[in-house]
């Protein structure tokens, strides 16, 4: 578990300078654009999002809704240095270095947890969704999007991942995530196809 957390803390660090330019113009953008799609208008809630990254969705959201609250939690220094240098301007978000599996939160206070292709980092995956039940408000969502394992075909490119670009790493089957997150505390689950291998999921 520790080498796998280790190996990640070192991909983003490396990956920092040219993520904006390259990953998100390129991959994740669109996925920011479904998670933005889905959560609507945002004035008014408090906002947790895990694996911020360089706070690109994060910082459009605060933009756009001047009534939110959001914080950004990544475990890359680098990455937050980044999304610090861009949110100068942006007063209704914080960006905070911790890792997943012990976020430096203890009360229900968010409306909406927010997880976009980072999940699969996680080491203990179960601690990191107990977590985020547990900072979760009452009818609060965890939205996620995230590769599962739907068919031979993702099944295949999820393993040619893990096998070559990001070892060590875990997907799931919709079944396996769903009794995952029964097991955490999530009561309700869906899953919405948005790409050949990858899925919306939302939990309560």
């Amino acid at each position: 578990m520790k080498k796998l957390k280790q190996r990640s803390l070192k991909q983003f660090n490396s990956w920092a300078t040219l993520y904006d330019s390259f990953l998100v113009a390129r991959y994740f953008g669109k996925y920011y654009k479904i998670a933005a799609e889905h959560v609507g208008d945002l004035n008014g809630k408090k906002v947790l999002s895990v694996g911020c990254g360089s706070g690109t969705l994060e910082i459009s959201l605060a933009k756009k809704y001047p009534r939110v609250s959001i914080t950004g939690v990544d475990i890359s220094p680098k990455m937050l240095q980044k999304a610090k240098e861009k949110s100068t301007d942006t007063p209704n978000i914080t960006f905070i270095e911790a890792d997943a599996e012990d976020l430096p939160i203890d009360k229900k206070i968010f409306d909406y947890v927010i997880c976009l292709q980072s999940f699969h980092h996680y080491p203990n995956q179960k601690k990191v969704l107990k977590g985020f039940r547990k900072v979760l408000k009452q009818g609060g969502e965890l939205v996620m999007i995230e590769a599962v394992k739907t068919s031979i075909v993702s099944r295949a490119l999820i393993y040619i991942n893990r096998a070559i670009i990001e070892p060590g790493v875990m997907h799931y089957s919709p079944s396996e995530l769903t009794s995952l997150l029964q097991q955490t505390g999530f009561t309700r689950c869906t899953f919405t196809q948005i790409a050949s291998i990858t899925a919306l999921i939302v939990a309560s």
